[in-house]
């Protein structure tokens, strides 16, 4: 399922990209505000449970390298190894092109390609490419697993959330916080979630490597 998923959706991408080209809208988001308002809590929530510097970053779904520039506007680290990751090779090559030198990585996958500090995955997996809400939420675990295996101390992604889990008409996954917190915390460890007025219908879920 998982490659036949990606494959649907690097055709998806690629498609988005090259009608929208190195902008939010590129990338399937609803503004660079409300993208600026998902870095700002990753940036937070890296602070405060990685004590390990430099820390090194994997940024999956990175699509045209939108957290590079933040987070050297930013100044979120003295100094950060990034590594960004997308399934779509058309995103990969303009990220190679604009972004990367000897600190900033960039490959195509699913997961980071050698074990980091930090995973991170910002709108990710808010775009399903099926109808079928047990299958999207099957990719989505298939892809967490695939990336906290390889997350030394905390994972966080973000997800649209409402009380009931479904999928929109413009196929907008939206999850059930609960049954998504649960998961998380029997699949991989303590998971804390973070909503803010800024961010309506969005929760930050930080999933931490126990001791």
């Amino acid at each position: 399922m998982m490659l036949r998923t990606n494959m649907t959706l690097e055709l998806v991408f690629k498609q988005r990209f090259k009608e929208f080209g190195a902008t939010p809208k590129g990338s399937f988001w609803f503004s660079k505000t409300r993208q600026n308002n998902r870095f700002s809590i990753i940036c937070e929530q890296i602070k405060g449970n990685v004590d390990k510097l430099p820390a090194s970053i994997a940024d999956v779904g990175c699509g045209y390298g939108a957290l590079v520039p933040y987070l050297k506007k930013n100044e979120c680290f003295p100094r950060e190894i990034y590594y960004g990751v997308d399934i779509c090779s058309d995103l990969i090559s303009y990220c190679k092109a604009k972004w990367e030198d000897k600190d900033h990585v960039f490959n195509i996958g699913v997961g980071p390609p050698n074990p980091v500090t930090v995973t991170v995955m910002s709108g990710t997996y808010n775009l399903s490419v099926t109808k079928r809400i047990n299958d999207w939420e099957d990719y989505i675990f298939q892809c967490l697993e695939v990336c906290w295996s390889m997350t030394e101390t905390v994972m966080i992604f973000n997800l649209q959330v409402e009380d009931t889990a479904r999928i929109s008409k413009s196929y907008i996954y939206y999850a059930n916080t609960a049954n998504i917190t649960q998961q998380c915390v029997q699949r991989f460890g303590p998971t804390r979630v973070i909503r803010t007025k800024d961010l309506d219908k969005d929760a930050t879920f930080v999933v931490l490597r126990g001791n």
